[in-house]
């Protein structure tokens, strides 16, 4: 929609994803997805939202209309080409000084970051400004662990608001020592008008269909998938996704004797994924971490029980033993536990599937995340200082209050 005159600008900050919403890639870059869609769905609601990311391509113009409205702005800082972590890191102080540059100028209510390294650009950009700051993390380095763990907590504790998208986040968050009072939860959205139950009939089922959505990488938890199926030898598996370990589970397969009952797709459309969801008596998210539960959710609004590892935002898209079940990952023994009662019963699978489709379309549509957000944007900015973002030195915390 267009937006009105004198509307809230807000200024979304990507600086490691590049927003995408015409993008059609199902198995993908999770945040990429979740700051486009968000987008769409405030400009949506009136809002004036600018996304400033890094230009990492030649064939990405400068500045371009969103396809869900609003503008993206792509900011040269490195060489114009996808960067690897540690040169993404060398280059944010370009993108940083850039950014500044823009919110300066851009009367932004907010700016709203995604990442710590969007955190530490926008704080720094924003530090002499009543532009209030927020921080979505998506991912975490862990609790204590890796080299950057120190630059999150201080990002945390430098923002005016913290969006978890997730209970476990936020408890992370509480054990960096972030005030839960400066924390507000948010989850993630679905595209409900892709990923939905078409004419709210479910499809019928052609036979005991599992599918594993994930990229493949190691810790998806699909070698446990595949490792479950000698002991359940009517059951296909589809493994939805594309990677490079693609081909060491097709050894696995195959080592299995069960190659021919499991299908790789490959990289798939979303609307092809939907496809599969519809199809599926169950839907299987194993792995050892997952920020986002988005394919799961993805999974719930097509009426497919899921099977999930109760990390991360999958606990919480996941209600156990409503909309599928909580399954420890890597363990095969309990995956077969759990799909061995669950395809005996089809009519609970069936009430599982209608309660999560239901869910999906009632708790996580983009048009509810987006007001959600919106509500966490008020508020007087505070600013902790430079250098609380320094090497050794100790941010306050953000100012305790209440979001609406």
């Amino acid at each position: 929609m267009p937006t009105a005159p004198g509307a809230p600008a807000i200024a979304m900050v990507s600086y490691n994803a590049t927003p995408d919403r015409g993008s059609d890639t199902a198995v993908g870059d999770e945040q990429a997805r979740h700051v486009a869609e968000l987008a769409a769905g405030l400009s949506a609601l009136g809002f004036a939202v600018t996304t400033f990311t890094r230009r990492a391509s030649r064939r990405e113009p400068e500045r371009s209309t969103s396809p869900g409205g609003g503008t993206v702005v792509r900011l040269t800082a490195g060489p114009v080409r996808p960067l690897n972590t540690a040169e993404l890191l060398t280059h944010l102080g370009e993108f940083t000084d850039r950014l500044t540059t823009h919110l300066r100028s851009g009367g932004f209510a907010a700016a709203h970051a995604h990442h710590w390294t969007s955190g530490v650009a926008a704080a720094l950009a924003a530090r002499s400004l009543p532009t209030r700051v927020l921080v979505t993390h998506h991912a975490f380095a862990g609790a204590g662990r890796g080299e950057h763990a120190p630059l999150e907590r201080r990002v945390a504790l430098t923002a005016d608001r913290v969006l978890a998208t997730s209970a476990a986040e936020v408890d992370h968050l509480v054990g960096l020592g972030v005030p839960r009072t400066s924390v507000s939860v948010v989850p993630g959205g679905v595209d409900i008008g892709v990923f939905t139950i078409p004419d709210g009939q479910p499809h019928a089922k052609t036979g005991q269909l599992l599918v594993a959505p994930a990229p493949l990488v190691r810790g998806q938890g699909v070698d446990t998938a595949i490792a479950v199926l000698p002991r359940l030898p009517d059951v296909r598996l589809v493994v939805a996704g594309h990677g490079p370990d693609e081909t060491r589970l097709r050894a696995a397969a195959a080592r299995l004797g069960v190659l021919d009952r499991v299908r790789f797709t490959g990289a798939v459309t979303r609307a092809e994924l939907a496809e599969l969801f519809r199809a599926a008596d169950l839907v299987l998210r194993g792995p050892a971490q997952d920020p986002h539960g988005a394919l799961a959710l993805q999974a719930s609004a097509c009426g497919a029980p899921v099977l999930a590892s109760p990390v991360g935002a999958l606990a919480d898209v996941v209600v156990d033993g409503i909309t599928g079940r909580h399954v420890r990952p890597g363990s095969a023994a309990a995956l077969h536990a759990a799909l061995r009662d669950l395809l005996a019963d089809p009519h609970r699978l069936a009430g599982m599937g209608l309660a999560g489709a239901d869910r999906a379309a009632s708790r996580y549509s983009w048009a509810r995340v987006a007001a959600e957000v919106s509500r966490a944007y008020r508020g007087p900015a505070e600013h902790p200082t430079e250098a609380a973002l320094g090497t050794g030195t100790t941010a306050e915390p953000a100012a305790e209050e209440s979001c609406p």
